[in-house]
């Protein structure tokens, strides 16, 4: 074997065949998550970006240097009157 040669080296097949094994199995994959399950992931998708839930945060007070508080939280609580009653 010279090095001016172009010979298909052993080496240089299993190089080649293991980047195709790699392609094929990237393609095949995308074929399974795009085509084949697509409504799936679709879903799955869909309750990711648009779930609604109420997060409640616990708020502590901003204080000032001095440690005198500039803003704290205070519990509010919503009153309604119904007038027709």
């Amino acid at each position: 074997m010279t090095r001016s040669g172009r010979r298909l080296t052993w080496r240089v097949a299993l190089l080649a065949l293991v980047l195709l094994a790699a392609t094929a199995g990237l393609i095949g994959r995308l074929v399974y998550v795009q085509i084949i399950h697509h409504e799936r992931y679709l879903t799955a998708a869909r309750e990711e970006h648009f779930e609604k839930r109420q997060v409640r945060s616990a708020r502590g007070a901003i204080l000032d240097r001095n440690g005198f508080p500039l803003a704290t939280s205070i519990d509010v609580y919503d009153v309604y009157i119904d007038r027709r009653a």
